[in-house]
């Protein structure tokens, strides 16, 4: 490994740290904005929302909430981003857009942020992970997973997460009450698009 060997996995053990604190961030943020119910029932009105700020696109019975979160520091710098949140009839939905600091982008790969994003989430919200999977999303790869919420009766939410330019997308969906699979959450799932940066 050389010299710098031990330099290396110093900073890349510091960088885990930091992109777990970043991974936190991602469901807390989230969970706040969405605390006010404000939306009509999911129905027949879905229709594309685009987001040029977000660079993306997704499939949504309403208008999101867009809410502009603060920056936050991290030993790897500063992270910012945006979340967008709907509620319609029992769902609730949710596109997080994290900016990672170029230094954890740098230092540690792809798979690692997607897992250490997968890992912070569950642990924030006192969630248990039920399954989830390796997955590709516009050809790169993604996370797909499901986690049982604290509570009784419990509910599952699913989410994904992708890393595109230095850009965490964080796409959730969920019943607000429990009752299994909706076909309107696998219909927003599925139709989130991401748009690279120029």
């Amino acid at each position: 490994a050389g010299r710098l060997g031990p330099l290396n996995l110093a900073m890349e053990a510091l960088a885990r740290k930091a992109l777990l604190a970043i991974a936190l961030l991602c469901g807390v943020l989230a969970r706040a904005a969405s605390a006010e119910p404000s939306s009509p029932e999911a129905g027949t009105h879905w229709h594309t929302f685009v987001s040029q700020a977000g660079r993306f696109q997704v499939e949504l019975p309403v208008d999101p909430e867009e809410q502009v979160d603060p920056e936050r520091m991290t030993l790897l710098g500063s992270v910012s981003g945006r979340t967008y949140v709907v509620h319609a009839g029992d769902l609730e939905l949710a596109v997080e857009v994290r900016d990672i600091p170029t230094l954890a982008k740098t230092l540690v790969p792809t798979d690692v942020i997607l897992d250490q994003t997968r890992e912070g989430v569950t642990a924030d919200l006192g969630a248990q992970e039920v399954e989830g999977s390796e997955i590709s999303l516009q050809g790169l790869p993604a996370r797909d997973f499901v986690y049982r919420l604290p509570g009784s009766p419990p509910v599952l939410e699913h989410a994904r997460a992708v890393l595109v330019d230095g850009r965490l997308y964080l796409v959730t969906g969920k019943p607000s009450r429990p009752g299994g699979e909706r076909p309107e959450l696998e219909r927003f799932l599925d139709s989130f698009r991401f748009t690279p940066a120029e």
